[in-house]
């Protein structure tokens, strides 16, 4: 899957908790290539994350509002949440 849009926000920069390996997480806004009813344009926030030491230096670069390009597979997680009912997250794992 490729990406191109702007960055919501400033990346994020976390750890895993076991290995310690770094990873960022950020939201690209992309817009799609038509309109609504109201004649709107259609944006959608989709969160992404990448792992990997050279992330540490990557996220400086990665501020609100800059224009990217990114590669990454789609990754659905399901989890049950505390009141029992099945929830999925979906994001994009980024390899470049």
């Amino acid at each position: 899957m490729t990406l191109v849009g702007r960055l919501v926000a400033d990346a994020e920069l976390k750890y895993l908790p076991n290995s310690g390996t770094p990873k960022i997480l950020f939201r690209v806004a992309v817009d799609r290539k038509y309109k609504d009813r109201e004649g709107k344009k259609k944006v959608d926030f989709i969160p992404c994350e990448q792992l990997g030491k050279h992330v540490e230096n990557l996220v400086q670069y990665l501020t609100k509002g800059k224009q990217i390009y990114a590669f990454g597979e789609l990754n659905i997680d399901n989890y049950k949440d505390e009141n029992g009912c099945w929830k999925s997250i979906t994001k994009v794992n980024v390899n470049a």
